[in-house]
Parts: structure tokens; C-alpha cells; sequence
């Protein structure tokens, strides 16, 4: 070509290949900066998440063998609902991503009312399960005497349980 009449030798070559892939897409959070229309090589790009959000994993990704890094993930804030007479029974983590769940399960001698899990859905948690205390049943006394008051002696009254639940 046109060097080789001159007698010049190219020192560096450069070839810029135009990337067809743009950076990923993630949940809840966006391209900061850097967006384009077209990407080459050591092209970088800058996430930040939604409000509500915090970003894992770095905030810079860059166009490496004409891939992406891998991109940062936005995780919900928000803790999961705590529940009365009851636990978390899967691991806490610091975050939660969208699509998480948490387990609960009820102390002893409460009851579990509604599904046992939970989930993170764009920042906030599905309803949580309520633990009803085996006491709050349908429970009737019904006297089969009457009733004296007397420091010596009380008459019998029967104990009919209208439920499933146990008394100790």
C-alpha cells in the first residue's frame, strides 16, 4: 500500500472494532454515564441505582474483548418486615435483591397465619404471615351447674374447644 512505496513502516496499527452489544441493562438502576450509540474496546460505562437502592459490584463497567464486564446489581434497602411472636428463619443479609425472600416461623405455641414467605418486589416486601397465639382460638366455657362463690368450692364448668388449637 501507500507506506510500502514511501518505505514507511506503521510503528502501531490500530483497529477499533465497533461493539454491536451495548452495555447491560439492570434492575432498577440505570447508565450514568458514558452511554453511546456505538462501543470499541476499553469503552467504559457508569451505573447508579434507584432511589432506595444501593449498588453492589462496581460502579464502572468497560468493554473488554468486545464483552462487557459484568455490571453491578441494585439491591432493595429495605429490611424485611419483622413479625409479632415470630422469626426470620432464612440467613440476614445487609441487602436484599428483587426477587429475594425471607422464611418465617412462629415461636412456640403460636400459629402460622398466611404464607410462610415473603418477598422483595421493587423495593418493598410482600405480606408477611401473622403468628396468632394458640390462647386467641374459639374457646367457650360452658358451666353444666350453677355457679357458686364459695372460697371452699367452685363448681364444675366444662372447657369446649370451637377450634383447631390446643390449651396447655
Amino acid at each position: 500500500g501507500f507506506y510500502a512505496m514511501l518505505g514507511w513502516k506503521p510503528l502501531i496499527k490500530l483497529i477499533f472494532k465497533k461493539i454491536k452489544d451495548k452495555p447491560p441493562d439492570i434492575d432498577f438502576g440505570e447508565i450514568r454515564s458514558g452511554e453511546k450509540a456505538a462501543y470499541v474496546e476499553s469503552d467504559r460505562v457508569q451505573y447508579n441505582c434507584n432511589p432506595g437502592f444501593v449498588l453492589e459490584g462496581s460502579e464502572w463497567i468497560t468493554c473488554s474483548g468486545q464483552k462487557w464486564t459484568p455490571p453491578p446489581k441494585c439491591l432493595g434497602k429495605s429490611r424485611p418486615p419483622a413479625i409479632e411472636n415470630g422469626d426470620i428463619i432464612t440467613l440476614s443479609k445487609k441487602q436484599y435483591k428483587a426477587g429475594s425472600s425471607v422464611q418465617f416461623k412462629c415461636q412456640k405455641y403460636y400459629s402460622l397465619e398466611g404464607d410462610n414467605r415473603t418477598f422483595c418486589d421493587n423495593g418493598t416486601w410482600t405480606k408477611a404471615p401473622v403468628c396468632l397465639g394458640k390462647n386467641k382460638g374459639s374457646a367457650y366455657i360452658i358451666c353444666m351447674s350453677e355457679f357458686r362463690i364459695s372460697f371452699k368450692e367452685i363448681h364444675c364448668c366444662r372447657l369446649f374447644v370451637l377450634s383447631d388449637f390446643l390449651f396447655h
